[in-house]
Order: structure tokens, then sequence, then C-alpha cells
């Protein structure tokens, strides 16, 4: 049977090889002579074609004899078009010129195109270690309009939050951003993780992860390291203009949409300073009530009255210093404590009035973004740059959310009893604003400098009502609460960096990069005002009967919530960074690299908490008349002759222990080399030192000081084998660590009044050790693609958990380090760009990770669980790790059309630790987008897309014996954009 296949193979041969035939050849820079990858080759008026490999490389097959014309083309670079009479297997070559200008007889060449797939793949196949990579032209195919949504098409890689990097399912304590590989500050004083929404995405030529540690990079992450490169000048004008305009369900338009009374400035992103602590508070402070004395009422008498002038204090008091026979001795007192509490009525009446959100109609989301580009040539230099702005402001809307407090009662419960239940409605504004610019200076193909500036304001404006039964105070108890919060970030970062080759022959290479980043994210006049309702059994007057009211009365109970509040919050962070990296090559592929790296971080977190006591005054579901001027008399009584007071003061609540100063200073060097003992193995070795020393100090001398100095050497060993010119096998060796946040490791405690838990530093907190194994076997593919199978192994020393404190009456969290932890985990990537027909290109990607985790439970924290059930495993999933993650994109370029769609969801993870044996998790979130663009001319177009097509549900939740209970659970709905692009 093989001799027959094989003879019909042999003639079938014979017959096509008469009339078909095969072109190949190379394309290449004609400047330079170097491949050009992913460059489009195809017969004119046929459907025959392909796209150039990763060394420039194209073959077509089955071509009919005779005369055909061969169109090449490429991004950046003009069309070539060459007609041959084809009668035999031939190669052609194409050397494509740039897309450039001439000024003053000089021609501007073309540079690398960073932001094209192209580029970024084969940034990822000529890497030392694993990496992924995303390129500018796929965050458009996603519509990602931050490094957020861009970022979370990597494998692997998913977004808590909308803005929060987790990679390889590990929470955000395990991966590290950068910005053109400086590191960037969290503002966030909760979060290890950078708020990636603050970067927008058109300033950003491309984002490369890396997966495995090499000692060039900080050894302060273990997921992964996302660094984003910022955009270069371009070769010649450029002009891009992008407005777009967007609706959504609930969100958009709507007459009932939840705010809070805005300042004149929220419009771009941050107060005009009405929200801030009243001037007179600030200058005078908050005294304490004062009850005054009868003798102190009758001195205040004398000055105010001149029927005292010529009495004695003898004369109203009794010899046993009583002042019963003093017959206006209440109204006296009464007037002198209104007189000497006059501070403290101001101070509390100082303070808006302002508790309740209001409805009202919301506008349509839109954006702006304005850049432009240019490159001179000045004196044989080469200048240029980069600048633009911009603007977006997004309305979010969810009402009717499902809102559950659960517990279980016992080790034989078979459900879990509900503590608090209800609904919850919340509105958000959000306004996002950017000005950046880089320049750069060319001296000549040795020496380049550039500097780049930034500066991201943020301001959310947002506003939140809750309404349910807490069970947990009693049956029959219900509860409104009224929140009001305004969260203001700034992002001021500049960068200077130098690009040096030293000899003849440029053997050797500095890079170097000095950073500066001031940030603040200040939270001013969060309102948070909590009361009680209940309906009550009253008697009928007449018969007597018990009946149900069915009024509601309502009530402020200060013993089961905080009191009316205002918390303020003034977050300001410095960082310092220098970086310098030494490559001396050995020959083409061969090296030896050193360098050095110091950052210098310092925070301040300042924090004020004002609570507002009722005395004799009454809630009546009336926020206006419950705070109004009239009761804030502070001294006042119902009676007026000293009776039961009736006014309402403020105090403050403020805890000089919640406010610290913090400052992280590391110091680091790594000298690294990489060799080819043989042709196809390339081995990279090395080490980096980091010492790192962390000063946590609470503005309380009293309490304990969080500290950390860690000397640690952390070794690498990274190899590549080339199975063929185009397939690879790589395997990983290393050891990182990951530290403690500031908030971690500071002596303090904080009230989260939105989810009502108690939050406790640990000043005693070790850094995290991990030992790393990872192994990649990949293929890369013609059309700038790749097909790649990855699986890694971790195990962490000390790992940092979030636990409960078993002792405590209420929901309190804390960190503790535990013993170990182990992770592992499967990769799988796949991508390629295809040419279908004539200008028609499918754009495909997909990646999918599995990851397995597992971390021992703290051992009081054990001990609580197994009382309510015994057989619970000493081990759960490792807090914030999702077991899977999935992404998929594609796009169809036909003609002057371009359709595209992404799918992105990530398992289930754990995002608190709940007492008792019931964690809480967040669960699956499937999210999908579309959009479809239309070339008007060949420098505009009009874009329509849909994003979370899905309406993915946001729930939190409590599995528990096959049922889930729902923790918090909403929706916002689907997306619709419609956008304008001009570049010129």
């Amino acid at each position: 049977m093989k001799h027959y296949l094989a003879v019909i193979l042999f003639v079938s041969n014979i017959v096509f090889s008469q009339n078909n035939f095969k072109i190949s050849g190379k394309i290449s820079d004609k400047s330079t002579g170097e491949g050009l990858i992913g460059a489009s080759v195809y017969l004119d008026g046929g459907n025959n074609g392909t796209i150039s490999d990763f060394e420039g490389n194209y073959e077509i097959l089955n071509i009919e004899s005779g005369i055909v014309k061969i169109i090449c083309q490429y991004i950046s670079y003009l069309n070539d078009t060459i007609e041959i009479n084809l009668d035999n297997n031939l190669t052609v070559n194409f050397e494509l010129i740039s897309d450039s200008y001439t000024i003053d007889d000089v021609n501007l060449v073309t540079k690398v195109n960073r932001k094209d797939e192209s580029y970024v793949v084969n940034v990822q196949k000529k890497s030392i270690g694993l990496i992924n990579t995303l390129s500018k032209k796929q965050m458009r195919i996603t519509g990602s309009s931050n490094a957020a949504e861009a970022v979370k098409n990597v494998s692997g890689v998913n977004i808590q939050s909308g803005k929060y990097v987790f990679v390889r399912g590990l929470s955000d304590r395990y991966s590290l951003a950068t910005l053109n590989g400086v590191a960037i500050p969290s503002l966030d004083p909760n979060k290890n993780s950078v708020q990636m929404d603050l970067i927008p995405s058109n300033i950003i030529d491309n984002i490369l992860v890396f997966k495995t540690f090499t000692p060039d990079l900080p050894g302060n992450f273990t997921g992964g390291l996302v660094d984003l490169y910022t955009s270069d000048f371009p070769d010649s004008l450029e002009v891009f203009f992008n407005y777009s305009t967007g609706y959504s369900n609930l969100s958009n338009l709507n007459n009932n949409f939840l705010r809070q009374d805005p300042s004149n400035t929220d419009w771009i992103g941050y107060d005009d300073g009405s929200r801030d602590i009243p001037d007179f508070v600030l200058q005078n402070g908050i005294n304490n009530y004062d009850p005054s004395s009868f003798e102190q009422a009758f001195y205040y008498a004398q000055s105010q009255d001149p029927s005292y002038a010529n009495m004695t204090l003898n004369e109203v008091q009794d010899d046993n210093g009583n002042f019963n026979s003093w017959s206006e001795r209440w109204f006296w007192i009464e007037q002198h404590r209104i007189k000497t509490n006059d501070s403290l009525s101001i101070a509390t009446n100082s303070f808006s009035k302002n508790w309740d959100p209001e409805r009202y109609r919301s506008g349509l989301n839109r954006s702006l973004n304005f850049s432009i580009g240019n490159k001179y040539i000045l004196k044989e230099k080469e200048v240029g740059f980069y600048s633009g702005v911009n603007y977006s402001k997004k309305y979010l809307y969810f009402e009717n959310a499902e809102f559950g407090r659960y517990k279980q009662t016992g080790s034989a419960s078979q459900t879990l009893n509900p503590d608090k239940v209800g609904l919850e409605s919340r509105g958000d504004e959000n306004i996002f604003g950017s000005i950046f610019t880089t320049t750069s200076i060319k001296f000549n193909d040795n020496h380049k400098l550039a500097l780049m500036g930034m500066i991201n304001q943020s301001g959310q404006s947002s506003a939140r009502y809750f309404d349910g039964e807490n069970m947990s105070d009693a049956f029959g108890l219900y509860e409104e609460q009224r929140t009001q919060r305004y969260l203001e970030r700034q992002m001021k970062t500049s960068q200077l960096s130098g690009n040096h080759k030293f000899s003849r022959n440029k053997n050797s290479e500095l890079n170097w990069y000095l950073g500066l980043t001031k940030s603040y994210q200040n939270t001013p006049d969060l309102r948070v005002f909590t009361n009680s309702y209940e309906y009550i059994y009253l008697e009928d007057d007449e018969t007597g009967d018990i009946y149900l009211d069915t009024l509601p009365t309502y009530s402020i109970q200060a013993n089961l919530y905080p009191a009316p509040t205002r918390y303020y919050r003034y977050l300001n962070e410095d960082n310092i960074n220098f970086k310098s990296d030494y490559k001396f090559n050995l020959n083409d592929s061969e090296f030896i690299k050193l360098g050095f790296y110091y950052l210098d971080k310092k925070r301040d977190n300042i924090e004020y908490r004002y609570t507002f006591i009722a005395n004799g005054i009454n809630y009546n579901d009336n926020l206006k008349e419950y705070f109004n001027s009239e009761n804030m008399i502070v001294g006042q009584s119902n009676t007026g002759l000293g009776g039961q007071g009736e006014y309402i003061n403020v105090i403050d609540n403020t805890e000089i222990k919640n406010q610290y100063n913090a400052e992280q200073k590391i110091l680091s060097s790594y000298i690294m080399s990489t060799l080819n003992p043989t042709d196809i193995l390339e081995i990279t070795f090395g080490a980096r030192f980091e010492n790192s020393k962390i000063l946590a100090v609470s503005s309380d001398a009293e309490q304990d000081i969080g500290r950390l100095n860690n000397s640690d050497i952390l070794p690498a060993l990274n190899a590549k084998y080339n199975l063929d010119e185009n397939s690879f096998l790589r395997i990983s060796f290393t050891k990182t660590l990951a530290r403690p946040s500031f908030r971690e490791i500071a002596p303090i405690s904080w009230y989260d009044f939105e989810t009502t838990f108690q939050f406790i530093g640990n000043p005693n907190l070790k850094r995290t050790l991990i030992n790393n194994l990872d192994l990649r076997l990949e293929r890369y593919l013609l059309g700038a693609g790749i097909a790649s199978i990855s699986g890694f192994y971790k195990k962490f020393t000390n790992p940092i958990e979030q636990v409960m404190n078993p002792q405590a009456q209420n929901i309190e969290l804390s960190w503790r380090n535990v013993d170990q932890a182990l992770l592992f985990g499967f990769e799988f990537e796949f991508k390629k760009k295809i040419l279908l027909k004539k200008e028609r290109i499918l754009n495909l990607g997909f990646n999918a990770s599995y990851i397995k985790s597992q971390t021992k439970i703290d051992s009081q924290e054990l001990e609580l669980i197994q009382a309510l059930d015994p057989n619970h495993s000493d081990t759960r999933p490792m807090f914030g790790q999702s077991p899977y993650i999935i992404n998929f994109y594609s796009q169809y370029q036909f003609n002057k059309w371009t359709s595209s769609a992404n799918f992105n969801i990530s398992g289930k993870n754990i995002v608190i630790v709940q007492k008792g044996a019931v964690d809480v998790y967040q669960a699956p979130q499937p999210i999908l987008n579309l959009k479809i663009n239309r070339k008007i001319t060949e420098k505009s177009n009009i874009s329509l897309s849909a994003r979370n097509l899905l309406s993915a549900k946001n729930r939190w939740y409590y599995p528990f014996n096959g049922k889930e209970y729902n923790f918090r659970n909403f929706n916002y709905a689907p997306q619709f954009n419609l956008g304008v692009q001009i570049l010129l």
C-alpha cells in the first residue's frame, strides 16, 4: 500500500509541476538591509499570497506560468510591484523604501516600528527569558483605552477592579509594573499593584510582560513584570485626533442617576476645595463639650443682666454650696453652656449639610485624544518630539444590587444564616485627563538622550444608597446607609534616559534612566450616614388591639454602627529611581552585562475622622431637618431652661496612631552573561543583589515600628535550546521575593466604611522568598505568529496572606506570614496573521492558563474553622489566585472595513478570607467586546464598538454545601461607543 501511495504522490507531483511554480525570496529594508517581518506579498488579481517570516523570507506556491504581477506591502513603507514572465521557479527579492520625506536634501529614514505586532513578536523570539508581548496594533484591535484594558489580553494576565494587574492568577503582591523600565508608584494604600487605568493607551507603543526573572530586572516580582514602553517620536509630522461618545443603559441619560453635589472643578478631575476640612476647624480645632457649672452661670449672668451686677455669689448659694434657692439658675446655666460651647457650635455648623445623595440626569460617556509628533535635523543632529492630551468622562451606575453577609452557626449547619441582607445602588462619575510629552535628541548613531514627562489626573465622584435588614442586631431591624465619596488621584512622572554605544565596532553599550514621580491620592470628605428603621407594634386606643404600624419608626443607633461620620485622607508619595545597565558584547550573540539600581520611595498618610453626635435630636427620615443649623447650637435644651440637651455636636475621632510616614530604599546591583556553548544552545546566568529597607512609623510614638531590613542574592539561570530557526525550548530556574506594602507593615488600624471591615497592620511581617521553575516550548509562525505551551512551578516561603483575627468580635482583617505555599500551572498561546485573499487579512490570538495553588491556613484561624467544620483541609487556594484565565481576540480586514472581537474570562478567586469555614469568592466574569471600523478617507475613519456585550455580573459569593450565597451581586449594561479618528 505504501508503494502505491508513493507512486501516486510522485506522479501527481510531476503532473502539477508541469504548469505550477513557486516564487520565493526575501523582503528587506533598502536602507538597512534588515528583513521585514509580516510584510504582505500576493499576486495581483488573484487570491494567492503569503506573509514574510521572522527573517523576512516568503514563499508563494502553486503559481501558473505566464505574466504575473507580485505586489509587496508593509506598513510605513512604499508598496512595490514586480512584473515577471514565470516559466520556472524564481527568487524575487523586495527592497522596500521607507515612506520618508526630505528636509534640506537630507533623507529621513524610518525607524523600527515598535507599534507593530511583528516587532514585539520578534522581541519575544530573541528574549533571554520567558516574556509575552502586546503591540499598539493589538490594543487598537481590542479597543483598549488604557493600559489596564490592554494588558488583560496578554497570556496569564487578568485585571481586578478595572485597574490592578494579576499575573498567572497571583494577587497584585506578586506583580510589578514599570514605565520604560522604571518603577512607578501605587496610589492605593491597600494595594501593591499600580493602578494601570492611569496610563492611557495612546502613549504606549508596546507592552512587555516578563514571566521569568533575569538579573537585569527588579527582583520583587513572581507572577510577572509589566513594562510599558511609551511612544517615541515619528519619522515625519504626525497628528492624531480621536473623539468618541458612548451609551450604556442605566449609566447614561438616566434621570435617576445617583450622585453627590459636585464642585466647580470636578469636570477636570479635582476638587475645588469645597470638600476640604473647614478652615475654622483647621485653625481652631474642635473643643470638647463644656457642661458648665452654676457658679460659672452666675458670673455669666452678672456680665449679661444688670440686675445681677451688685449681687454676690453667697446670695444665690446656701451654706452647703447648693444653688437650689436660685430660681433662674437653669436659664442661666443653659445660656452659659451655649456661650462657652460657641466654638464647638461654629465647628459643627461649618461642615456642609449635604448628607443625602441627589438624583439627576446623567450625560453620555465621551473621550478625546490628541497627539502630535515630528522629527527634525538640526546641525546633523536628529531631534524629535511626541506630545498629546487625553480627556474622558464616564458614567457607571447599578441599582438594586444584592448585598449579603452570612455566617455558619455550627458544625451541623446545612445552610448559612444571614446576618445582613439588602439592596444597594451606586453611581460613579469618572474623570480622567493627562498631558504627556517625549523629546529626544540623537547626536549620532552612538549617543541619544530622551526626556519624557507626564501628568495624569483623575477624579471619581461616587454616591451609594443601601437599604436592607440587619438580622445580626435584631430581627425586624432595618438599616439604611448613604455614602458619598470623592477620590482624587494625580501622578506626575518625568524620566531622563541615555543610550551610548562605545568603540568603533560598537561592542559595548550603556543605558541609564533617571525617574522622578510625585503622586497623591486624596479622599476629601467621605460622608457616611447610617440609620435604622423598624415597624413597631401599637395598641389601638379604642379596642386595645395590637397591630403593626404601617409607617416605619426611624432612629440612629450608634451602638450598632458608627454615627454620621466624615472621613478625610491625604496620601502623598514621592519616588526617585536611578538605573544603569552596561553591556559588553563578546561577539554578535554573547555578552556580559552588569548594572546598578536605586529606589527611594517616601509616603505620608494623614487621616482625619469627624463624628456627629446627637443629644435629644431624633432622626425622622429627613436629613435636611436633622442637620438644620438650629440643631447645632450646642448647649441648648428642649425647654430653654437647662433641661434635656437638644443639639448635635461634632467630635474629633481622629486617631493619631493611624497617621504614618513610611520610606523604602532599595539598593541593588547585578552581573549576568549570555553564552552560546553550541550553535543551538544559549545560556544566560547571573545574580542580583538587593538590599531593601522599609520603615513605617506611626505618629503615635507608643506604637510599634514596622521595620524590614534584608539583603538578598537572587540567582537566575535561563537556557534557550534552538530546535530549528523558529522553534525553541526554554527553561528557567530563578529566585525572587515579595515585600509587604507600607500599609500592611505600618502599625495602624483603619475602618472601611463601605465594607464595615476593620483592617489592622502588622509591623512584624517578613518578606516572602520564592523559588521558580519555568519551561516553555514555542514555535514562531509566518505572519508574526507564535504557538507556545509553558509550564511553571513556584514554592513560596513565608507568603503573606490576608487573614481574619479569630479573637475579634467583628470582622477584623490583617496580614500574617504563613509557612509556605505552592503553585503550578500551564499556559498556551497562539497568534497569527493570515493573508486570506488580496487585501483580506485575518489576525487571530488565543491564550489560556491553568493554575493550581495551595497555602497553609494560619493555625489560629484553622482552629476556629475546624470548630465549625472538623474535616476542613489545612490548606486553601492562595488569596486572589484564579485557577484559569482565557483570552481570545480576532480582527478581519477587508478593503476599507475592519472588524474585531475579543473575549476574556478568569476563574473564581478568593477575595475575602472570611470568619469561620466559608471564604468569599469572586465568580468568573466573561467579557465580550466587538468593534467595527470603516475608513472614510486615507486619513480618517469612523468606528462603532460594543463593550461588555454579555453584561457580565460582578459577583462575590460564599460557596457552602452546594449552594452559593451572594456577598455582592451587580452588573453594568453593555456600552456602545461611536468614534471618529483622524491621522494626518
